[in-house]
């Protein structure tokens, strides 16, 4: 199978989707061709490590017809805008959670992106259901159980990162952090099991990373 040549922009957290894609199980079905980033020295450090091209400009990259597809790796304030960029210069993207801050511009965008025929993947939610969710819906309707009436998910994790200053860490652009990094998934697998949630209501405490 031929690999897909992707450019990686944003990295901050970009920088670990790299290592994936060169040492780890991506490396399968892509391959490296370049890195982008507004801090030119992260930029040209990274590139360098892996033999690729550094860009620090979006539209630089974009300009390269031998790059296909980008993985997308910016905070999600405003990331809709640069995913229309990058699908109306006839590439894919790749991305992760959350998509977007604002559902509006979020929504519009995949839906100009479905318009050109062009893939947005981004790591949660999945295009299909996780086995287990699957399972129990095979069972509703093998054995007619009706709806699911109840249902707890729990996630635990102890990285005691500390606070960068990026934007994980601002309660503005991004509220209850743990929620965006682990709980996403509780969430999405509650929505495919129970329907749309009607009210969210969240409790969170910041005493041991500041984050």
């Amino acid at each position: 199978m031929k690999r897909i040549r992707i450019g990686v922009v944003g990295l901050r957290f970009g920088r670990h989707i790299v290592e994936q894609i060169v040492t780890g199980s991506a490396r399968e079905w892509l391959e490296l061709a370049a890195v982008c980033d507004s801090d030119a020295a992260k930029a040209q450090e990274i590139a360098s490590q892996h033999g690729v091209t550094a860009f620090t400009d979006l539209d630089a990259l974009l300009a390269d017809p031998g790059i296909p597809a980008i993985g997308l790796f910016t905070g999600p304030v405003g990331r809709a805008a640069l995913v229309r960029k990058i699908i109306r210069a006839g590439k894919d993207v790749m991305t992760t959670k959350p998509f977007e801050r604002d559902p509006d511009a979020a929504l519009e965008v995949l839906l100009e992106a479905k318009k050109l025929g062009r893939v947005v993947h981004l790591n949660s939610p999945g295009p299909v259901p996780p086995m287990d969710i699957a399972k129990i819906h095979e069972w509703q309707d093998q054995h007619q159980l009706g709806r699911p009436i109840a249902a707890r998910f729990e996630t635990w994790g102890n990285y005691r990162e500390q606070a960068d200053g990026g934007w994980y860490d601002d309660p503005q652009l991004c509220p209850v952090p743990p929620i965006f990094r682990l709980g996403i998934y509780c969430i999405n697998d509650l929505v495919a099991l129970l329907g749309e949630a009607d009210r969210v209501n969240v409790l969170e405490s910041r005493l041991l990373t500041r984050r």
